[in-house]
């Protein structure tokens, strides 16, 4: 049984250091390239110009030309490996974050595109109906942004550079339009038919149309992160 064990142990580093070995080929058939230069020239040189033609000084003096070479190799692929390696664990990690952070952003991400949705429809029946007299306050245009957002927003990269800045510039986009209603209409507003505020309601609910595609596409991503499809 231990036998057993070693074996698959031992099978299992073979095999990553083949793996890790075909990650720096490049570098391998390189440094056996020069080493061959190396020899064919230092051979040549020292048979050339040392009249003695002494073997074992030609050897011990290609010997160690060779040997500088191959020690300068070693520590190039060595560093290259660690380097990878590196690489390939900061890689699980940011898998293993952008999971988590996905699954956690989903309901928060489907509540603040409804709820842009639902803005979007408000002013949209507005501007559709104008003939009529309707009363916009800052409670109906309000779009809350998620409180985990503001938390993770330091650890979104990992969601990729697209995903997160389209993510962060609909928050901040999304803010910005609270902002201005709640500055404009501290009190909120009356639109009636011929209400010179509805030039800028139209261009509100065109910015929320856009915010709204844009927090669709985010959802996507991330519901993609998450492992599932987003609900309607």
């Amino acid at each position: 049984m231990r036998l057993q064990l070693w074996s698959r142990s031992q099978r299992g580093k073979i095999r990553r250091t083949i793996e890790g070995l075909g990650h720096v080929r490049g570098e391998l058939w390189r440094y056996s390239i020069i080493c061959l230069v190396v020899t064919a020239v230092s051979a040549w040189g020292v048979w050339e110009f040392d009249s003695t033609h002494d073997v074992p000084a030609l050897i011990q003096a290609v010997g160690t030309l060779v040997a500088i070479v191959l020690a300068v190799a070693l520590v190039d692929i060595q560093h290259k490996l660690e380097g990878r390696s590196a690489q390939q664990e900061r890689a699980q990690q940011d898998a293993i974050l952008r999971r988590a952070l996905s699954i956690r952003l989903v309901p928060e991400l489907r509540l603040l595109h409804n709820r842009c949705d639902g803005v979007r429809d408000l002013l949209s029946a507005v501007l559709e109906n104008s003939g009529s007299n309707n009363v916009l306050s800052y409670e109906q245009t309000q779009v809350e942004i998620p409180p985990f957002v503001d938390q993770t927003w330091h650890t979104l990269h990992v969601l990729g550079a697209k995903t997160s800045d389209r993510l962060l510039n609909c928050c901040a986009q999304l803010s910005e339009m609270n902002r201005q209603f709640a500055t404009k209409f501290p009190q909120g507003v009356f639109i009636g038919p011929h209400s010179k505020e509805l030039d800028w309601i139209r261009s509100q609910r065109d910015h929320y149309a856009r915010q709204f595609e844009d927090l669709g596409m985010v959802r996507q991503e991330i519901a993609e992160w998450a492992g599932h499809q987003p609900a309607a």
